[in-house]
């Protein structure tokens, strides 16, 4: 199979699992994944590594604010709760 088609697949499922922190259920997910995908087994190892890549990288852009990212304002201690 060619190498962008896996790397498409392998990445596309890195950003479906970004919530999963679970490293055993993580490993089990990527082996039915590529599974269910029908993809050749003699790509499984470079499919994995891809997704690897891909999830080290989604999680790394995850921790790093955009430009416009403004913190939401603390409470303030004045403002009473609404009941």
């Amino acid at each position: 199979m060619k190498r962008h088609q896996l790397f498409k697949s392998a990445s596309d499922f890195a950003y479906e699992t970004l919530d999963n922190k679970d490293p055993a259920a993580l490993d089990i997910a990527v082996a039915e994944r590529f599974k269910k995908e029908g993809l050749n087994p003699a790509d499984y190892t470079l499919w994995k590594q891809f997704f690897q890549q891909s999830r080290q990288q989604l999680v790394a852009l995850a921790s790093q604010n955009a430009p416009s990212f403004k913190p939401a304002p603390a409470p303030s201690a004045a403002v009473k709760p609404v009941k």
